[in-house]
């Protein structure tokens, strides 16, 4: 990517405001982290009209500068429903604001919620521990709040898998795990990645098998 500098930018000058509640009992975790953000001179890479002379070097992005206002929060709760059976969830938003343009930010993260049921069986044999399984769910909304010369992204929905256990073999420890991602092979632009400029999708499904040795000193 070819970007064009500026030195006459001065430093960034910021005012952060964070807020965070936790509560917990053996059930529920709850935890709510709203915050907002005021830089007078927020400096940014902007995707620009411009496309760069150099070879393969495609759209030009300029470093800028502006008063800008970023707002936003995280919410994550966990269900303990059973020793064998947990559920995660998790809310993010994030909004943005160029205040001389009146125009959001480049790259800025959508609407988010992520799912997460974890099913852990209990096992009688002694060799085999820590059997675990794991189906999780991450939605991405639209993004449709983009700078200029920078496009929106459609909304999409990703499912992954994962299974792993402990086990001894002799005196040896090993731990296997198993994680499918994108289930569904779905077709995706990723708001946060610089390829979908080029409309290049993210990775489709794949397969990560994962096996692990404890090494111990005598």
């Amino acid at each position: 990517r070819h970007e064009v500098g500026d030195s006459s930018l001065r430093s960034e000058r910021g005012y952060m405001f964070n807020l965070n509640y936790h509560y917990g009992n053996r059930k529920w975790i709850v935890s709510v982290s709203p915050f907002l953000n005021y830089f007078d001179n927020y400096i940014y890479l902007r995707p620009s009209s411009k496309f760069s002379p150099l070879p393969d070097a495609g759209q030009m992005y300029q470093y800028t500068e502006g008063k800008v206002l970023f707002a936003g929060s995280e919410f994550i709760a966990k269900w303990n429903a059973a020793r064998w059976l947990s559920a995660d969830l998790g809310v993010e938003y994030v909004y943005n604001q160029n205040l001389n343009l009146a125009m959001p930010l480049p790259f800025t993260p959508p609407f988010s919620v992520r799912e997460e049921l974890e099913f852990k069986p209990a096992l009688r044999s002694g060799k085999i521990r820590d059997v675990h399984f794991i189906l999780a769910g991450h939605y991405y909304a639209a993004q449709n709040r983009t700078d200029i010369n920078e496009p929106s992204t459609s909304g999409y929905f990703l499912l992954h898998f994962t299974a792993g256990s402990t086990f001894d073999a002799g005196k040896n420890k090993w731990s296997l795990s198993i994680q499918i991602r994108n289930l569904t092979n779905a077709k995706y632009l990723n708001n946060m990645s610089r390829y979908r400029i080029l409309n290049l999708p993210e990775q489709g499904i794949s397969v990560n098998v994962t096996l692990r040795y404890a090494f111990h000193s005598q």
